[in-house]
């Protein structure tokens, strides 16, 4: 090894070891409170959907056609969304996402029949969908990329906490104001949430302005982007994610209904029972995050075992007929999913460049959130004709999914280069 080799391995092993700058912190912690407040806009409806149900007359199916109404754009628009974001930047995209959001999320508690609430809730989804590559891309702008994963985890940590906020707070404010009140004031918290983009720290690297010179630049950057679209090996990261947010939004959606069908606890004395799983997700994903870091982001020893544990832990929640166990064991459950959600993009944004940051996010996430599309509905159908037992066991499959894209998902880095540069070859040809 060169004297120079040696002393670029031992700088970048000191700044891994080294706390998070200042400017880092910051750039976290305007991150995760908005974060929290995406969380919470979209966390409203799966709280509300009894009323909802009573309200306007529908079923289980119906109802689960609107909890999934939002994946559907939201989804669908992940790709699109990163590549937005790429091209204008993540601070300007995040802001218009937010105020977009906001405003549908005021018109949910307007709407007086079904299928004015769906597509609501399907654009809602679309104004959503630039958020996470956006968000992505400013972490990713502001940080190197041995801080990039240690930073993400505590970031994505956000969406457990979000829950768990929203699990504290919504149930207390549908007992004040209804489900209609509900939608229009958590509009309100978007908003604010919009003016905390004015705080971000500057870039690390500034983005040159666009020119004459950079036109070559930015259309091999899109060549590499539909490459990276069209690649095997980011399909096989979006399947992972799927499967184990498919067992993450199952339980989400339907959980509140449970209590309240099943177990006959109202909303307003759900909050506890609700939070202590959102809080299991948070721990999970800050320790799926330290865990990726020490092991180089290697799905098979995070995602596999996670997803196994989880694995047991369902069928154990899905027949069990004491409360406190059911709740212990769906909390094991999404411990697991928690675990994942770090590991699921590491090797991409570890390997690819700043650049293709916010698309490599979004193709992946896309993946993550079609399971918000399936699940909600899947389990309404299910709820219909067999029950709760049956729909929170379908949820296993998610979780065996999940194992097998972990095993044959690239372990590190270079495989990963080495299996996207191949794709990237053949999507020339």
């Amino acid at each position: 090894m060169s004297e120079d080799t040696a002393q670029r391995t031992d700088a970048v092993v000191k700044e891994k070891r080294a706390p998070l700058p200042r400017s880092v912190k910051f750039t976290v912690a305007i991150l995760f409170a908005a974060w929290i407040v995406d969380y919470i806009d979209r966390l409203v409806i799966t709280i509300v959907l009894p009323l909802i149900g009573a309200d306007l007359e529908l079923n289980n199916t119906q109802l689960g056609l609107l909890a999934s109404g939002f994946f559907f754009a939201y989804a669908f628009a992940q790709v699109p969304g990163g590549m937005l974001t790429d091209r204008f930047g993540g601070r300007p995209i995040a802001g218009v996402a937010m105020l977009t959001w906001s405003a549908f999320t005021a018109l949910s508690g307007l709407v007086s029949s079904f299928g004015v609430l769906f597509t609501i809730r399907v654009l809602f989804g679309a104004a959503q969908a630039p958020f996470p590559s956006a968000a992505a891309k400013i972490l990713a702008e502001r940080t190197t990329p041995n801080q990039r994963m240690t930073a993400q985890g505590i970031v994505s940590a956000s969406n457990g906490i979000g829950s768990l906020v929203g699990y504290l707070v919504i149930p207390p404010v549908v007992v004040l104001l209804g489900w209609r009140g509900t939608f229009i004031a958590m509009a309100g918290l978007g908003v604010l949430s919009f003016f905390l983009l004015f705080l971000l720290p500057k870039l690390r690297v500034e983005v040159p302005k666009p020119s004459a010179e950079s036109a070559a630049a930015r259309a091999e950057q899109w060549r590499q982007v539909r490459a990276l679209v069209r690649n095997p090996t980011m399909m096989i990261f979006a399947a992972m994610f799927f499967s184990s947010n498919l067992i993450t939004w199952g339980v989400v959606t339907w959980m509140p209904s449970y209590l309240q069908q099943v177990r006959g606890i109202d909303v307003g004395s759900s909050s506890l029972l609700l939070a202590l799983p959102a809080l299991c997700i948070a721990v999970g994903i800050y320790v799926g995050g330290r865990l990726t870091d020490r092991l180089g982001g290697a799905s098979a020893k995070i995602v596999a075992p996670a997803m196994a544990v989880s694995l047991v832990a369902i069928i154990l929640m899905a027949t069990s007929e004491s409360l406190t166990m059911f709740i212990i064991f769906e909390c094991i459950a999404i411990f697991g999913c928690g675990l994942c959600n770090v590991p699921v993009v590491s090797v991409p944004l570890k390997a690819l460049s700043t650049q293709l940051s916010g698309s490599a996010f979004s193709i992946v996430n896309f993946g993550g959130q079609l399971a918000g599309i399936v699940a909600p509905l899947a389990m309404g159908i299910l709820l219909d004709s067999y029950g709760y037992t049956s729909a929170f066991l379908f949820l296993g499959v998610g979780a065996v999914l999940a194992i097998v894209m972990a095993i044959i998902a690239p372990q590190s880095v270079d495989a990963f280069a080495q299996r996207t540069k191949l794709v990237a070859q053949e999507a020339q040809q």
